[in-house]
């Protein structure tokens, strides 16, 4: 299954990412994807194979696009901003998808529609600004950690995990944890100090600062 999603770079940092989960299409360890990013463009290209050679059919839900929305989406001039209430703003982008091509195990391909998806985006303007509760929930376990430490989510399933250096930001680390609502994740080889872990459900990210002494 190959596709490409079209974004704003003006709203959306170049940056989006595809992460396939077990479904219809089949499980995580029997599924190999690629993707390429063409930022200049607004551009993310996916395809999805199985690995055992066997034809499948089906249709939903089959993996998650992660997007950064850009800090001034509800800045930019002649925007679609608008209040939804007296302490809300609203903003809206629009993912567009593009060549859904299914190929088939004899390599014969087809040709598929999809919808565009809009993204709406909201800004609490009070002063007070809280977490969700999904979020307040999350917490990270024992905490400094000589680098072994625990994810915990309860309530809500962890779909991946991401370790960002303090200073550059970069992604030094990943897990999947197949919808686990608790996950013990190895960071024994990065080295002492402060990072970032930043936690993605179906519910939205959260993200929260771990110390590693050794």
């Amino acid at each position: 299954l190959a596709f490409s999603i079209s974004y704003d770079p003006q709203k959306i940092q170049p940056n989006p990412a595809f992460f396939a989960v077990s479904s219809w299409l089949g499980d995580t360890s029997n599924l190999l994807w690629l993707q390429r990013n063409f930022p200049d463009q607004g551009r993310l290209d996916v395809a999805i194979t199985r690995t055992d050679g066997l034809p499948v059919s089906g249709w939903g839900y089959i993996g998650d696009v992660f997007v950064i929305i850009e800090d001034d989406i509800f800045l930019s001039p002649g925007g679609d901003e608008e209040a939804e209430s007296s302490s809300d703003i609203i903003g809206r982008t629009t993912l567009f998808f593009s060549g859904l091509h299914p190929i088939s195990s004899a390599a014969s391909p087809g040709m598929l529609d999809a919808p565009p998806v809009e993204l709406v985006i909201a800004q609490q303007q009070n002063s007070a600004q809280q977490e969700p509760a999904w979020a307040k929930a999350v917490s990270l376990s024992p905490n400094p950690t000589s680098g072994m430490f625990t994810v915990s989510s309860p309530g809500t399933p962890i779909r991946r995990i991401e370790v960002l250096h303090a200073t550059t930001g970069a992604v030094v680390a990943t897990a999947a944890p197949g919808n686990a609502e608790f996950y013990r994740f190895d960071a024994q080889t990065l080295p002492s100090g402060t990072w970032f872990v930043r936690i993605f459900s179906d519910k939205g990210l959260t993200t929260r600062k771990i110390s590693i002494i050794h």
